[in-house]
C-alpha cells in the first residue's frame, strides 16, 4: 500500500491521525541521515474496534544517506535518539537497515510479522494484522 493511500486510509479524526502524524514526525527528523522507504505496521492500530490505539507499532526499513550527514554521534546516535523521542509520542518504531543485507532483512521481518501478530491476553480476538506501505515519491 503507499503511503498516501495508508494515511488516507488510516487518519480519521482523533488518535490515529495523531499517531500517524507523530510518524511522519519521525520520519522527517531521520530524513537527514536516512531515507526511509517502507514501513511494516501492525498491533492495535490496525484492529479497527480499537477506538483509540495507545501507539502504531512499525518497523522502519530505511538506508543510510550517502555521506558524512550525520551528527557528531554517527548515525547510530542520530537514530536511537530519534526514536527515544518518538516513542513518548505513541511511534513504537524498530529501525531496519535495508543496506545491512538480505539476513538481517529476513531476520527482523520475521520478528516484526511475530511481534505484531502476537496474541495477547488483552486483545483476544482482535483484528491484528500487518500493512506493507511503501514510501515512494509517488505514493
Amino acid at each position: 500500500m503507499a503511503w498516501k493511500v495508508f494515511r488516507h486510509a488510516y487518519a480519521q479524526p482523533g488518535r490515529r491521525s495523531a499517531l500517524i502524524a507523530e510518524l511522519e514526525r519521525l520520519i522527517d527528523v531521520l530524513a537527514p541521515v536516512a531515507v526511509v522507504e517502507s514501513l511494516l505496521v501492525g498491533g492495535s492500530f490496525l484492529d479497527g474496534r480499537v477506538r483509540a490505539p495507545k501507539d502504531i507499532d512499525c518497523g522502519v526499513f530505511y538506508r543510510a544517506v550517502a555521506g558524512d550527514a550525520a551528527p557528531s554521534g554517527g548515525l547510530a546516535a542520530a537514530l536511537g535518539e530519534a526514536v527515544r523521542v518518538a516513542r513518548p509520542r505513541g511511534v513504537d518504531a524498530r529501525l531496519v537497515p535495508v543496506d545491512a543485507g538480505a539476513e538481517v532483512l529476513i531476520r527482523m521481518s520475521a520478528f516484526l510479522t511475530n511481534l505484531y501478530l502476537a496474541e495477547r491476553p488483552a486483545a483476544a480476538g482482535a483484528g491484528r494484522g500487518l500493512l506493507l506501505v511503501s514510501m515512494t515519491r509517488e505514493g
